[in-house]
């Protein structure tokens, strides 16, 4: 029973990484029997693979055909920012509360970094995939600083439904700038807080998720 769960968790992380890595295609049907035979695996431990990544939004199972690349819906953007601002809300008070720590100052120095390098790659004219890997960079910092790991891992599920959003969002024009812009405030709102956190750190995120979500939703 253990060898096929690990067998199982196998088979689910190649999948998720040829998502992520862009080897699969959006609006094309892929054959379980097919794949299951490039991984060299059973029918059984691909099938299980397929139900976690459908439950994870990854993948859309076609009854009697195979699966698909799940497409974000309407739905899925409101649930995505929703759960993205209750985490890196809460994440953004707690870093607040503990900035002073040694812990605190080493994540808002790693967050500083990260909005230096963003700022570079933009003026840099580096491709929407550097870009967003030091946005995302940023966000994780604020949400690992945490240790909470229920919360990181909720987060990191969440993981391939943003990068989709913030590719597709980047190319709004100006986007690129204004994301940058709001990770200052994030990052300021958190190093200007009193020992008695009031909420604009929260607000801070909120604002920032309420811009991605309206763009995201725009664009569908």
């Amino acid at each position: 029973m253990a060898d096929a769960r690990l067998l199982q968790d196998k088979v689910y992380r190649q999948l998720k990484d040829k998502i992520n890595g862009g080897e699969l295609s959006h609006g094309q049907i892929y054959s379980e029997t097919k794949l299951a035979s490039e991984l060299g695996v059973s029918r059984t431990p691909m099938k299980d693979a397929l139900r976690r990544l459908s439950q994870d939004r990854f993948i859309d199972i076609i009854p009697s055909k195979g699966f698909k690349l799940h497409e974000m819906t309407e739905d899925d953007i409101w649930n995505t920012y929703q759960t993205r601002m209750a985490i890196e809300g809460f994440c953004a008070l707690h870093l607040a509360q503990n900035k002073n720590t040694l812990e605190g100052k080493k994540a808002l120095k790693n967050m500083k970094r990260s909005i230096r390098d963003m700022q570079e790659s933009i003026e840099n004219g580096e491709t929407r995939e550097n870009v967003l890997e030091d946005d995302m960079r940023f966000h994780e910092i604020l949400v690992h600083f945490s240790q909470n790991r229920e919360l990181i891992d909720l987060y990191e599920s969440y993981n391939h439904r943003l990068n989709a959003i913030a590719m597709e969002s980047f190319e709004k024009e100006n986007r690129q700038s204004d994301a940058l812009t709001e990770h200052e405030a994030i990052y300021n709102a958190i190093v200007d807080a009193s020992e008695d956190p009031d909420m604009n750190a929260y607000q801070a995120v909120r604002s920032h998720m309420e811009a991605s979500r309206d763009i995201a939703l725009n664009l569908l």
